[in-house]
C-alpha cells in the first residue's frame, strides 16, 4: 500500500489531476501503443497459423520493432 500512497503523491500524478489534457493524452498514447503491441503480434501469430502464406516470416520481424515500441509506450502510459 505505500507504493500506491507514494505513487498518487508523486509530480507526474499531481500533474495528471490538475492539467486537463494529460489524462486524455496518456489515453491516446495507451490505445497507440496498445494498436502497436497487440497489432503487430496479431499479424505475426495469424501467419504462424498458416494465414497469408505468401509472406515469409522472416518479412514479419520487421513488425517487431513497432511492437516492443508499442509495449514501451504502454508501459509508461499504463504506470
Amino acid at each position: 500500500m505505500d507504493l500506491l500512497v507514494w505513487l498518487e503523491h508523486t509530480a507526474i500524478a499531481n500533474a495528471i489531476r490538475t492539467t486537463p489534457w494529460m489524462y486524455p493524452t496518456f489515453e491516446t498514447l495507451h490505445y497507440i501503443g496498445l494498436s502497436l503491441l497487440v497489432g503487430g503480434i496479431m499479424l505475426i501469430d495469424l501467419r504462424v497459423l498458416g494465414f497469408a502464406r505468401s509472406l515469409s516470416l522472416k518479412s514479419m520481424i520487421g513488425l517487431l520493432p513497432f511492437v516492443w515500441v508499442g509495449f514501451v509506450i504502454n508501459a509508461t502510459t499504463g504506470t
